[in-house]
């Protein structure tokens, strides 16, 4: 987990799968993948994500648990005002229902 935290940069895409949980196994067999929920690293050990009850910004060191698997993708030709507006755009979000994301 530090070698990621070390190495991951606003805007990079946070991929979490956690091992020891029933639902986090449905959804990976359900999408016939390896990870079960997604996050977008904002900066200063945070990310943004959605869960059921809206979006939330949280550490980053919450997934730093055996049974939790994380990745992280850096879209290679994303632009720095492009990172600005996404983190913008998710920070505006916070603590809205997931409903009202559109």
């Amino acid at each position: 987990m530090e070698e990621l935290e070390n190495k991951v940069q606003p805007g990079d895409t946070i991929f979490i799968y956690d091992t020891s949980s029933i639902i986090s196994n449905i959804i990976a067999r359900f999408d016939n993948g390896s990870w079960s929920h997604v996050g977008i690293y904002v900066g200063e050990g945070k990310l943004c994500e959605a869960i059921t009850s809206g979006v939330i910004k949280r550490s980053l060191s919450v997934y730093k648990k055996p049974n939790i698997r994380i990745g992280a993708y850096r879209f290679p030709d994303m632009k720095p005002w492009q990172v600005e507006k996404l983190i913008s755009f998710l920070e505006e979000k916070i603590g809205c229902p997931i409903t009202t994301l559109e």
